[in-house]
């Protein structure tokens, strides 16, 4: 598995094949269908394992109390998962897996669990504004974040400074960045 992620950072999805699994890890080419049935067997294997590690985020991300700090905890966690697990954020994020049914499942929570912390931060009034333009610019800032934490444009980021980081990219987020007391464009 550690070899089909290292195959999926180099070179997509699209070109993952049993075969090239196999010659990279130095065994026959039989050798891979004794482990997994076929590739969609070998990548729902690492979807699971990338779910497992992003419920390890949330979980160390933690229940917090108030709708507004569960919404921005995921941001959190995300950014942590993609500073411990860069080749498992790597390959959730490839566009290749776009018809895979576990990495839908996985992008479909996702959504929902977004959708709900927004929903409820909003019904509590500590976030105002529309829930669609909301979930966009949080998805944008976070995953932007992640990319540049993974592709190494923050230098070396630990787990514990990726969720420093989400901390303070969620920060701007609810605060903004206008200055709400000048009159002008300028």
């Amino acid at each position: 598995m550690d070899a089909a992620l290292e195959i999926i950072a180099e070179v997509g999805v699209s070109r993952l094949s049993m075969r090239e699994l196999a010659r990279r890890t130095g065994v026959s080419s039989g050798a891979p269908y004794r482990h997994f049935a076929d590739l969609t067997d070998l990548l729902s294997a690492l979807a699971d394992e990338a779910t497992t590690y992003l419920d390890r985020a949330h979980f160390e991300a933690g229940g917090r109390d108030s709708p507004l700090d569960r919404f921005r905890s995921m941001g959190v966690e995300f950014a942590v998962f993609a500073a411990e697990f860069p080749l498992h954020f790597r390959l959730m994020c490839d566009p290749g897996l776009a018809s895979n049914q576990r990495f839908m499942a996985i992008q479909d929570h996702a959504d929902a669990r977004l959708e709900k912390a927004i929903a409820e931060a909003l019904e509590a009034g500590q976030i105002d504004g529309d829930a669609t333009a909301i979930a966009l610019t949080a998805r944008a800032a976070i995953y932007g974040l992640a990319h540049m934490i993974v592709d190494g444009h923050l230098g070396e980021v630990s787990p514990a400074r990726a969720a420093e980081l989400a901390l303070a990219v969620t920060s701007v987020l609810g605060s903004g960045f206008v200055n709400p007391g000048r009159s002008d464009d300028r």
